[in-house]
């Protein structure tokens, strides 16, 4: 089974979440994304909160349903051609959820 993983335990995601299936990848700018969806996305707890940052370019969102139910969450990785064709061809499947940091979750 593919793997993503995340650096961070983002407040997006459930605190169980071990496998999330693919539902969707969309490829967009970062200037049309509004700020609040930039806050969502990227938001995690550390040692206080703090914001991924991403990179002002080209980008893909990835549309996630949690492996357990029916919750789903975004995560937004740098754009290359050849990430966007791995990961569409990865729609549909489900992939095992790696957290390589040790942020909290609230």
């Amino acid at each position: 089974m593919p793997t993503i993983k995340f650096s961070h335990r983002y407040s997006k995601m459930a605190i169980q979440t071990e496998c999330a299936k693919l539902l969707q990848v969309f490829v967009i700018e970062y200037s049309e994304l509004s700020k609040q969806f930039i806050e969502y996305d990227t938001f995690y707890l550390d040692n206080g909160i703090e914001f991924y940052p991403l990179p002002k370019s080209k980008l893909l969102v990835l549309l996630f349903q949690d492996g357990d139910n029916d919750y789903v969450f975004t995560t937004i990785r740098r754009w290359t051609l050849k990430k966007e064709e791995y990961y569409k061809s990865l729609m549909g499947d489900i992939l095992n959820v790696e957290v390589s940091g040790n942020s909290s979750h609230k």
